[in-house]
């Protein structure tokens, strides 16, 4: 069975109409300029769809991830080594053991219908059918009927307008009313679900995530409880300062590894400076600690030098903390003292004097003192 041609003369619902009552094998390829979706069909039923351009918040590591079922750390470590043996992610994160085989089928079949859900609202491109045997993983993929993915869809393009007039943003943030006394019984799980997940804090985008239940069904669970009294979205300026003070303290933290980088990396140089003196190597002879000056001649640089320019970058984290704590950038750094986001010590290290700070209008001059 070979079909081809553009979604303005045959549309998606037509197309899996057609591939499910005959029951067909094979691969469905959709194409709209840049980006192609390619599903997987066996004997008329969905068993996989992969996006060629998916956005990085809808690939499988990052679903796990901002789920809080898998850590950034084994995602890289899974991500290395699919690199180097070209296995799937999925297999490598089961074996490794940083998921189970029952949460990633969940997730696979979530992304597979996510990606689905976005197809429905093309209008234009090409599609290709091919009848040709498949290969997939039957304990891992989902199997979704074409005509229950027909009626989903549909559900979806219908749906999604009133839903998104109550739910405008992903970015939005949304709290319980006070005043709301739930009886949980009252409510289906899906918004037991989303209600607890609600806290005044997280944006829409972290509730999906959370959730598992997709982006579609997460957002209809918020519009219900919207209407039915329990929720109230916060106004926009509370919204930006809790938004604010989520990238403050991610800053803060981001501030703090860089100390202790800082850190480490001083003693590093140190223990290496101590051994290469009792090898008879002498300090002025480090290989490598060279920069090219204003006259283009390459300079050895101190070990001063290359520790100041970490202190720098140290100094510049905890000045962005300040402007998203108070809107500004501070008349001096001795405001950052009384912050706590450095010490004296930082202002002077490793210089044994001040950086030279000055700041101009909506931004700020940071340089080494001058020696």
């Amino acid at each position: 069975m070979a079909l081809s041609g553009t979604l303005r003369d045959f549309g998606i619902a037509e197309i899996f109409q057609l591939i499910g009552q005959q029951q067909k094998t094979g691969i469905l390829r959709l194409r709209d300029r840049d980006d192609e979706i390619e599903i997987l069909f066996d004997s008329g039923a969905v068993v996989s769809a992969d996006r060629s351009n998916r956005r990085d918040r809808h690939r499988l590591g990052s679903l796990l991830t901002r789920a809080r079922l898998l850590q950034k750390d084994q995602l890289e470590q899974a991500l290395k080594i699919q690199r180097k043996t070209g296995l799937k992610l999925g297999v490598l994160l089961v074996r490794e053991g940083f998921v189970s085989q029952e949460t990633l089928s969940e997730f696979i079949a979530l992304q597979t219908r996510e990606t689905i859900f976005q197809l429905f609202h093309w209008s234009r491109g090409s599609y290709e059918f091919e009848t040709v045997p498949i290969e997939y993983d039957k304990a891992l993929s989902p199997r979704f009927q074409a005509e229950h993915i027909l009626l989903d869809g549909f559900r979806v393009i219908d749906e999604w307008p009133q839903i998104r007039r109550k739910v405008p943003s992903m970015g939005a943030i949304y709290k319980r009313r006070q005043a709301a006394e739930i009886v949980r019984s009252q409510m289906s799980a899906t918004l037991m679900k989303v209600w607890d997940l609600v806290d005044g804090e997280r944006m829409v985008e972290e509730i999906v995530a959370l959730a598992r239940l997709g982006e579609f069904e997460t957002c209809k669970a918020l519009a219900e409880l919207i209407d039915m009294g329990l929720l109230a979205a916060l106004p926009v300026k509370q919204s930006v300062m809790v938004k604010a003070r989520n990238v403050a303290e991610l800053l803060r933290d981001q501030a703090l590894w860089a100390m202790l980088f800082v850190r480490l990396f001083t003693a590093l140089v140190l223990i290496g400076l101590t051994l290469a003196l009792f090898a008879g190597v002498y300090y002025t002879r480090l290989p490598h600690l060279s920069r090219a000056g204003p006259d283009g001649k390459v300079r050895r640089l101190t070990l001063d030098a290359v520790l100041g320019d970490f202190q720098l970058i140290r100094i510049d984290r905890a000045l962005e903390v300040y402007r998203f704590e108070t809107g500004r950038y501070p008349a001096s750094l001795e405001k950052l003292l009384e912050q706590r986001l450095l010490t004296q010590n930082d202002l002077e290290y490793p210089f044994k004097a001040k950086f030279i700070y000055e700041r101009h209008g909506e931004g700020y001059l940071l340089l080494p003192p001058r020696r």
